[in-house]
């Protein structure tokens, strides 16, 4: 099947009522995660091509969302990543300042 996209759980009904003749298949194991890897390049891309702050909102839920969904693959939560951006903030501070390495 060459037009194969990934899309959110309650997405199918109102697919299949636009266009009939559409076909949905149920994924797992790493189907599922390169699936979700594919939109999280897709999502992250309209991220960067957002021109407004409720683009760049939307586009950040969607990313929050897969991510969520990869990291669930793992058993990892949000809580666990988190934690860890809490802890390298700490030992090596963040990006806020713009601090560029000129090598």
């Amino acid at each position: 099947m060459a037009n194969r996209k990934l899309v959110r759980d309650k997405l199918a009904v109102p697919i299949q009522q636009t266009y009939p003749n559409s076909d949905f298949t149920k994924i797992n194991g790493t189907e599922y995660e390169f699936a979700l890897k594919q939109k999280l390049q897709e999502e992250t891309q309209e991220f960067l091509q957002a021109t407004s702050i409720d683009n760049l909102i939307e586009e950040s839920a969607d990313i929050l969302e897969v991510l969520e969904c990869l990291l669930a693959l793992h058993n990892i939560t949000i809580s666990d990543v988190l934690a860890e951006k809490a802890a390298k903030q700490s030992n090596r501070g963040s990006f806020k300042d713009g601090l560029i390495w000129e090598k």
